[in-house]
């Protein structure tokens, strides 16, 4: 998954779970690029829940991606 994340993205990307594991936020989302084995761009949303240990430490991460693609075509275009 991480290889497929444009490389303009990664590093917000990579930065927004830094911050929700070292805050042991309960819940994160952030919108980013893919590139697909085609070479083609979409646009996913991510969201996903810190699940923390007995100790309160994070221990997993559990999560979906939304393809929002076309949604942000057509607001583009509605501009």
């Amino acid at each position: 998954f991480l290889a497929r994340v444009h490389p303009d993205d990664a590093p917000a990307l990579a930065a927004t779970v830094r911050r929700a594991l070292a805050a042991r936020a309960a819940s994160w989302s952030h919108e980013f690029r893919i590139v697909t084995p085609a070479g083609a761009e979409r646009t996913l949303v991510s969201r996903a829940e810190v699940r923390l240990d007995a100790s309160g430490e994070p221990a997993a991460m559990h999560g979906t991606d939304q393809d929002v693609t076309e949604q942000r075509r057509l607001e583009s275009e509605l501009r």
